[in-house]
């Protein structure tokens, strides 16, 4: 099965859109997509919006039905909609899955999750 597209509405009020190859901004007060710089990885993602207006960009590989994604690694990517541009971060020290992600209010993000996809050790919590 395909990987589903992700969406996530930037501090802008622009809508990023992501598939597994491309990207685009909906940009709602002109009412156009726009494609965004190509990406850097061809796997799914999750979006998680920043509030200085760039994106947080999980990368993973899978998603199975009924479950979130499924991460391949620890990669990471930064979309930057002013300057339409990507930048790979190494994120985490180790997998997660199934995992939550939150924006505290300083801008960190706190992810929790388990350690490996078969772990059921308790979460492991870390702080980007």
């Amino acid at each position: 099965y395909a990987n589903p597209p992700s969406a996530a509405m930037l501090a802008s009020g622009e809508i990023l859109l992501l598939s597994e190859k491309l990207a685009w901004r909906f940009q709602p007060d002109r009412q156009q997509v726009v494609l965004a710089a190509p990406k850097r990885t061809s796997a799914y993602q999750k979006i998680i919006p920043l509030a200085d207006g760039r994106a947080l960009v999980m990368i993973g590989t899978s998603v199975r039905p009924g479950s979130d994604v499924t991460l391949s690694n620890s990669d990471a990517e930064i979309y930057d909609p002013v300057r339409d541009e990507w930048r790979q971060i190494a994120l985490l020290p180790s997998l997660r899955d199934p995992f939550a992600a939150t924006v505290l209010q300083d801008d960190r993000v706190l992810f929790v999750g388990y350690t490996t996809v078969t772990s059921t050790a308790p979460a492991r919590v870390d702080i980007y």
